[in-house]
C-alpha cells in the first residue's frame, strides 16, 4: 500500500467477535478471532492515513507508533476482513 492511501469510510466496520488485548496497550497488543487465522493485518491512524502492514501474526509490536487511538485491519486466510479499534498509552 502507497502511504498516501486512506481508510475509506464506505468499507469501515467494527467487529464484535475480534478478541483483543490488552486495549489500551503500550508495547504490544494481541488479537484472536475465532474459527479463523489472521493472514495480514493494516495499521491506520484515526484519521484513515496508513500506518504499516504486518504479516502472519497474532499480535501488533507498537513500540514506534505514538500514544493515541488506531484501526486495525485483520484479514484471515480465508479472506475475511476484521475492523478493531485499539488505544496506544
Amino acid at each position: 500500500m502507497a502511504s498516501d492511501e486512506n481508510l475509506s469510510s464506505t468499507a469501515f466496520y467494527l467487529d464484535q467477535k475480534t478478541v483483543v488485548s490488552p486495549n489500551p496497550f503500550s508495547d504490544r497488543v494481541y488479537f484472536s478471532i475465532p474459527g479463523e487465522d489472521i493472514f495480514v493485518m493494516e495499521c491506520y491512524d484515526v484519521l484513515g492515513s496508513y500506518i504499516n502492514t504486518f504479516a502472519s501474526t497474532s499480535y501488533l509490536e507498537a513500540e514506534t507508533l505514538r500514544e493515541g487511538i488506531y484501526l486495525v485491519k485483520l484479514v484471515t486466510n480465508s479472506g475475511k476482513s476484521f475492523w478493531v479499534k485499539v488505544v496506544k498509552q
